[in-house]
């Protein structure tokens, strides 16, 4: 996957997450790169709620030794454009210290769902289309609500 396409889902993942009026940029690094303290990361965010901008950092497949994320799937290949789901997702999550559940098992499960809802197979590509991004704006309209509720959005 290109920096070019990328740059193209994220736009696409920020209109599904409700996040268009965020200021985002994404990056593709060497893996080794991303995070000293955990070597194996396939991508970083960082943010800032208040103006609602962001910098995900995305691991170059190339470079990838290692994905962590395989404890949480039956198989080990890198996806970059789920490493970017994931990493959006954290910012429609509270700050690890607002809440009592592993924030991280969440972002996964949420990210992956998202990514699977856009690549299942339907009759047509314009169907595909339209089908998930009305699955995703559910799910993100879940989500959002359950934020408000707790005021971080």
């Amino acid at each position: 996957m290109t920096i070019d396409v990328l740059r193209e889902r994220l736009v696409y993942w920020q209109r599904v997450l409700r996040l268009q009026d965020w200021d985002i940029e994404v990056r593709v690094l060497p893996q080794h790169h991303l995070n000293a303290d955990s070597p194996m990361s396939t991508g970083r965010v960082s943010f800032n709620h208040v103006y609602r901008s962001a910098c995900i950092l995305v691991a170059d497949p190339a470079t990838v030794i290692d994905d962590h994320t395989a404890a949480f799937t039956r198989h080990s290949v890198y996806d970059p454009e789920q490493t970017l789901v994931h990493e959006l997702v954290h910012l429609l999550m509270p700050s690890p210290g607002e809440v009592k559940v592993d924030v991280e098992f969440t972002v996964e499960a949420v990210s992956k769902a998202l990514v699977r809802l856009d690549r299942r197979q339907d009759a047509s590509a314009d169907c595909r289309a339209s089908t998930s991004e009305l699955d995703g704006h559910l799910l993100a309209n879940a989500l959002g609500g359950v934020l408000d509720r707790r005021g971080v959005r």
